[in-house]
């Protein structure tokens, strides 16, 4: 560990890291530079896959030899929309571009069959074509209820 602003910390040889930047590290074992024994979580930056810097070590004494780090999960908060604003307005990750609109029939049509159980209180019967009408009704209507990337509705 190098007495400097910020300071930087290499491991072994061969013996990554694991970390990212923003990750929180705490200290333990540091022989020499006993201030980062135990102090609170600090942020880290990587500079490779063996070093990393973390705070200002420039007034603390010199390290000798030795500790550990320990990665500290920090707290995050995570917002999202409600579900009506995710149903109205979904975003979609296209995992096959073969079939780039699978994503959005999938969720039409489970809609449909969700909201025929709801009205009907069964799904369809096989080969009813009453019941087969119904959902494909319900799949067009909601189909116009949801919004494309450019805010209008898609038919």
């Amino acid at each position: 560990i190098t007495k400097d602003s910020p300071g930087v910390v290499s491991l072994l040889e061969e013996v990554r890291h694991g970390l990212e930047d923003g990750d929180h590290v705490t200290f333990t074992e540091v022989q020499g530079m006993t201030e980062l024994n135990d102090i609170e979580p600090v942020p880290i930056k990587t500079m490779g896959p063996y070093s990393f810097s973390i705070c200002d070590t420039s007034k603390m004494g010199a390290h000798t030899q030795g500790g550990y780090f320990k990665q500290v999960k920090q707290p995050k908060t995570v917002q999202f929309g409600s579900m009506r604003e995710a149903l109205l307005n979904p975003e979609f990750v296209t995992s096959d571009f073969g079939k780039i609109d699978r994503e959005r029939q999938l969720l039409v049509g489970m809609q449909a069959l969700d909201a025929f159980f709801v009205e009907r209180g069964h799904y369809p019967h096989p080969g009813n074509e009453e019941d087969q009408q119904e959902v494909l009704r319900l799949s067009q209507q909601f189909n116009t209820e949801i919004e494309s990337d450019d805010g209008e509705p898609l038919n």
